[in-house]
């Protein structure tokens, strides 16, 4: 039987997940999930809720994907080399996508080398990126972004109550073909970019939370 991951999301830059390309991708991140999650299973992302902001995005769906694909790390190098190249992150390039191109790690040469990326620099995050092992590819999803969908009352309790490395998996059992029914009648339009991710550089100004000038001269380093 099928199972419905939900977690929330509060970094929504449109990396993790990719939803660009005609393919949705988790490809980073969220390693307990990648590591678990099967073709067939849903993943979905609610929003946060930031008081001082006066934002409240908890009932919020971001995003929604069934997997349709799990690759490891190596095989998706390999696909987005000759079949999505958008996914290799170009951090200097004039199209905003691809500054949030999660094709991280290159095995071109037999072995893994992190390209420069939205996760340069930060080793905690490229940790999980490797203790992940998998990317998750989806060819049925949908991408809210900055204009998600409210969850309906009935389905309220898949929303997570933590932060962070907290999933809901098992729990959601009884709302797995509740889920899937309300999503697919939302009418709107499936494997397409609905909105502009939430933190999208036009919105917040920067294209991530570091310097980009630290990014793009990062060197190509092994993976450890």
């Amino acid at each position: 039987m099928a199972t419905l991951f939900t977690y929330r999301i509060v970094h929504d830059k449109g990396f993790a997940p990719n939803p660009y390309w005609g393919a949705m991708t988790l490809a980073t991140c969220k390693p307990k999930i990648r590591l678990a999650a099967e073709v067939g299973d849903w993943i979905a992302a609610m929003g946060w809720k930031d008081t001082s902001r006066g934002v409240d995005l908890t009932l919020k769906v971001i995003f929604a994907m069934r997997v349709s694909e799990k690759l490891t790390l190596a095989e998706y190098a390999d696909r987005a080399r000759t079949q999505l190249k958008g996914k290799i992150p170009d951090m200097k390039h004039a199209d905003e996508r691809r500054h949030a191109g999660d094709a991280i790690f290159d095995f071109s040469s037999g072995r893994c080398i992190e390209r420069p990326s939205l996760h340069s620099g930060s080793t905690d995050a490229l940790r999980k990126d490797r203790e992940g092992k998998y990317v998750l590819v989806s060819d049925h999803f949908y991408y809210f972004g900055s204009r998600p969908a409210t969850l309906p009352y009935h389905l309220q309790e898949i929303a997570p109550s933590g932060f962070g490395r907290y999933v809901r998996s098992k729990m959601n059992a009884p709302f797995l073909d509740t889920f899937e029914t309300w999503i697919e009648s939302l009418g709107v339009h499936a494997n397409k970019v609905l909105a502009d991710p939430i933190h999208a550089p036009r919105k917040s100004g920067c294209i991530i939370c570091t310097p980009e000038s630290r990014i793009v001269k990062v060197k190509r380093p092994i993976c450890q």
